[in-house]
């Protein structure tokens, strides 16, 4: 009606609405987000814009990373020449995302530290928690100690931390990782410490609830790493079971490393290779994978780093 009406306010109030309404549904795409940038920008709407874009790259960031860059690049020019100053942070730590999904560690911390720059000169704590939360399994992987004890500086200075779920559980992450750097907990270099440590504890019925709630949240929309997220959960914890069924384990395992490798989610590939290894399922070309990959994710950029010089206000 807007459309044939040639309203074009009305139109981007409309497009708005219906992505809420598709976001809180998990349907929201990329295109309708494309097209609410679009309508945007020809009424100078730019924050909405920008908004628009990072939603976008988002959403385009399984299978067409490089379009999700291109976005990202565009994003970023009209944050700059809008003076969006925050939106250029969140933009900086979804690139950071985007790279540590595709396994270039080295970009992701160089995008990190931009984010972290921004938010050391203006404040923006939502955008420096996220962005610590990425960078931490890349310095946990790493074995970076200097970068996890800043990270440990900063959260003990954060004043409060908005509660919810997700927060709860990377909290949690933080938390160990930073007790190994300090010396409270003498545990190993480990991909996914926080899965590990519930292990230990022998909590499994809560790795099994949580599991299963997850399972229920995804939808055919959802993306392919979020699926073979699951399913290598599923595998870790049917491998502690009494009885291992260890055909069970691989055909998980390996459902899982399917999924992982269509969303050119390196990390995520390399733990389930290391679950069939664990299980002596690993064929000697997913070991080579394996080791291919790893050596990747170790990098060899040390200027990458963000720390270097820096430091992030809690305030």
């Amino acid at each position: 009606m807007a459309r044939s009406a040639g309203d074009r306010q009305l139109e981007l109030e409309a497009t708005r609405v219906r992505m809420i309404v598709m976001s809180e549904t998990g349907l929201a795409t990329a295109e309708v987000l494309g097209e609410l940038a679009s309508i945007a920008g020809e009424l100078g709407r730019w924050p909405l814009v920008v908004t628009s874009l990072i939603g976008q790259m988002n959403l385009m960031s399984e299978g067409r990373s490089a379009e999700a860059a291109q976005i990202a690049d565009e994003a970023d020019r009209l944050a700059e020449a809008h003076g969006l100053t925050e939106s250029k942070a969140w933009i900086a730590f979804n690139r950071a995302e985007l790279d540590l999904q595709e396994g270039d560690w080295d970009a992701a911390l160089r995008s990190g530290g931009r984010a972290l720059a921004l938010a050391e000169e203006h404040g923006y704590s939502r955008a420096a928690v996220r962005t610590w939360f990425t960078l931490r399994p890349i310095a946990r992987y790493r074995g970076d100690r200097e970068l996890l004890a800043r990270a440990g500086e900063w959260f003990d200075a954060l004043a409060s931390v908005p509660d919810s779920p997700y927060g709860r559980l990377m909290h949690a992450a933080i938390d160990l990782d930073v007790a190994w750097v300090r010396g409270t907990a003498a545990v190993p270099v480990a991909p996914d410490r926080l899965v590990e440590a519930w292990l230990e504890a022998g909590l499994f019925q809560d790795i099994g609830s949580a599991t299963s709630t997850l399972g229920e949240s995804l939808t055919d929309t959802s993306s392919q790493l979020s699926k073979g997220d699951h399913r290598l959960w599923s595998a870790r914890l049917a491998l502690h079971e009494d009885g291992i069924d260890r055909a069970k384990v691989e055909a998980m395992a390996r459902d899982a490393l399917e999924r992982l490798r269509l969303s050119s989610a390196c990390w995520w590939v390399v733990q389930a290779i290391e679950l069939l290894t664990v299980i002596g399922a690993a064929s000697v070309a997913e070991r080579a994978e394996h080791d291919v990959l790893a050596e990747r994710l170790r990098g060899v950029d040390e200027g990458a780093s963000p720390v270097q010089g820096r430091r992030v206000r809690a305030d």
